[in-house]
């Protein structure tokens, strides 16, 4: 993932951020809790957590089905937190990927960097070799 690509954040990001760890902490801290944030191009933000279960559902995803269950078709930006205070900015699993780039393919998501903090990427860019 080069730099150039990536851009920095903006005061809306920070509080997706806020947003998606007030959900996480809702659900209740501890591992395997996630929170995520959607901003839709409306201004409106959906949350999400996580479903654990053989089967269950990642937060990223519910907070995709909300916003699109709202009528929301511009998806801006997201970004997902978890770990064991539920403060910590995680990247969506492989699975969330290929979803957020088939139904959002402008969608920006939010990264935490081992260097120079966190950053906006666009979905695409997190699976480069999509059609």
């Amino acid at each position: 993932m080069g730099g150039e690509k990536m851009r920095e954040l903006e005061k809306q990001d920070y509080i997706l951020i806020e947003l998606a760890k007030r959900a996480a902490k809702v659900a209740g801290e501890g591992e395997g809790v996630f929170g995520a944030a959607l901003r839709c191009g409306s201004g409106k933000i959906f949350t999400g957590v996580n479903i654990p279960g053989r089967y269950g559902a990642c937060a990223e995803i519910i907070a995709l089905g909300t916003a699109k269950a709202s009528g929301e078709t511009q998806l801006e930006t997201l970004v997902t937190v978890g770990g064991k205070h539920a403060d910590e900015i995680e990247p969506p699993c492989g699975n969330c990927r290929q979803l957020l780039l088939e139904h959002a393919p402008k969608l920006e998501v939010i990264l935490q960097l081992e260097e120079g903090g966190a950053k906006k990427i666009k979905v695409r860019e997190l699976l480069p070799y999509n059609n």
